[in-house]
C-alpha cells in the first residue's frame, strides 16, 4: 500500500512539473504567415558531368494549384482543350 501511495505521489509530482514547466516561459508566440502568394517554380536539369543545375528563370506559380495550371498560365504548354 505503501508503495502505491509513493507511485502516486511521484506521478503526481510529475504530471505538475511538466504543467509548470510549459507554463512558465517556454511556450511560443505563434506568428500567421500567409501562404497565399509569393510561390515560384523553376525547371532543373543534370548536366553530363551529373550536376544538377537550374535551367531557366523563376516563375509565378499559384497555390493551390498545380502545375500543369502553372505552366499554362506562364506559355510554356498549350492548351490542351484547344490543341
Amino acid at each position: 500500500m505503501i508503495r502505491f501511495i509513493r507511485t502516486c505521489a511521484c506521478l503526481a509530482a510529475l504530471i505538475f512539473s511538466v504543467n509548470v514547466f510549459t507554463v512558465t516561459g517556454f511556450a511560443q508566440k505563434l506568428e500567421k504567415m500567409s501562404l497565399a502568394s509569393g510561390w515560384q517554380f523553376r525547371q532543373y536539369a543534370a548536366s553530363d558531368s551529373g550536376k544538377v543545375a537550374p535551367v531557366v528563370e523563376w516563375r509565378t506559380a499559384t497555390v493551390p494549384g498545380d502545375v500543369h495550371l502553372d505552366l499554362l498560365r506562364n506559355k510554356l504548354i498549350g492548351d490542351p482543350f484547344t490543341a
